[in-house]
Formats: structure tokens, sequence, C-alpha cells
């Protein structure tokens, strides 16, 4: 059976590649937030985490966002007993609360999940929350230009 597809939409010109957007203040909204665990060599081995997906819901004028690639981040989930000592908890803390005070989040928002086939949990009610974010760009060695979350815009400044 032939492949139902029309080779137009493979011109550049009808849909361009997936481009960073210039580094700015946008609006992003989660499309899927994953719990995960560290895997070992990594800093957070045996750590939970937070791996959210987001796309960029806005931009400046010029930027067709339909073409801007998603952001990505990963969030440390707080322990206590797991974290190195009290300063670096309290990090932990922070970046997470940010995090929640950015899109709005609370408790409840993390009491329904789903769990994969792989075993993740994903929080569906996080799905469709939208923050701001500030975005820079980076280079990366794998995907080439990449934007990444500098801080959740109207709270606290903390570099990821």
């Amino acid at each position: 059976m032939p492949i139902e597809f029309n080779m137009g939409d493979l011109s550049r010109d009808k849909n361009p590649d997936l481009s960073a957007v210039p580094a700015g203040e946008y609006e992003v909204k989660i499309f899927v937030a994953a719990e995960k665990i560290g895997k070992d060599g990594g800093g957070w081995a045996g750590r939970k985490f937070l791996s959210i997906g987001m796309d960029i819901v806005n931009g400046p004028m010029g930027v067709d966002i339909a073409h801007a690639q998603s952001v990505n981040t990963n969030l440390l989930l707080p322990n206590e007993a797991l974290s190195a000592d009290a300063k670096e908890y309290a990090k932990e803390v922070q970046k997470f609360r940010d995090f929640c005070e950015a899109f709005g989040a609370s408790t409840d928002t993390f009491e329904r999940e789903d769990v994969t086939l792989s075993g993740d949990k994903i929080y569906p009610d996080l799905k469709g929350l939208t923050a701001f974010a500030s975005l820079v760009e980076k280079k990366d060695e794998e995907y080439g230009l990449r934007n990444e979350i500098r801080a959740w815009v109207g709270t606290r400044k903390i570099s990821y």
C-alpha cells in the first residue's frame, strides 16, 4: 500500500525547519510532564525529576512560532534526604516552587497521574498550563541552536 502523504509538504518553503527563537520572554505551554529517575553516571543518579516539554506559543514580530522548536527542561524533585546539604536542598525547593508559582500549579495538580509503558509517571493536569519564561539560545552539539529556560518571568530570577 503506498504512503498517503503529499510530497509537496516536504518543501522547506511550505514547512520550514524548526528553529530556535531569539532570546527574550515568551509564553510557554506544557504539552507533557513526566516523572523520571536519573540514570547512573549523571549528577542526578537515582533522583526523581520532572522532564517537561513545552511549546512556545507567542513571539516578537517576525518570529514564526509555528516553526519554533519546543523547549524542554528537567526539574529535580526536592528530596531533603538525597540532597548534598541544606543549601542544595533549599535551591531545589526554590526552583520547584518557582516552577509551580509560574504555572499556577498546586499539590492538587500532582495528585492525578498516569503511567506510561516505560513506567514513567505522567501528570495530565500539568498539560495545557501556561507561563512566561525568559529564554536564551544555546548551542547543542547534537541538535544545534536550541532554546533553554533562563528563568520563569514573574518569579525570582533563577538561572537553570
